[in-house]
C-alpha cells in the first residue's frame, strides 16, 4: 500500500473515531463534507444532499465551495 493510501486510511479511521462522539446531526454532515474534500484532491466543490422519502426530493444539506444560501433553496426529483 502506497504511503498517500496508508495516509488516507488513517484519516478516515480517524474521521470514523469522530463520529461516534458526535451528537448533533448536522456536525457529522459537516465532518463527513470537510472529509470528502480533504479526501478528493481535484475537487473544488463538495456538496451533500440528503434524499427525503416523504418528498421524494434531494435536499442540500451541506457543501463546501458552495453558496449554501443559494443551494439551500434547491431540491432535486
Amino acid at each position: 500500500m502506497s504511503e498517500s493510501m496508508e495516509a488516507n486510511w488513517e484519516y478516515l479511521l480517524n474521521i470514523t473515531r469522530t463520529m461516534t462522539s458526535i451528537h448533533d446531526i448536522q456536525d457529522v454532515l459537516s465532518t463527513i463534507t470537510e472529509a470528502a474534500f480533504k479526501l478528493m484532491i481535484n475537487s473544488d466543490t463538495v456538496i451533500l444532499y440528503l434524499y427525503d422519502e416523504t418528498t421524494e426530493h434531494l435536499h442540500f444539506v451541506e457543501g463546501l465551495g458552495v453558496k449554501k444560501d443559494a443551494l439551500g433553496k434547491v431540491a432535486f426529483t
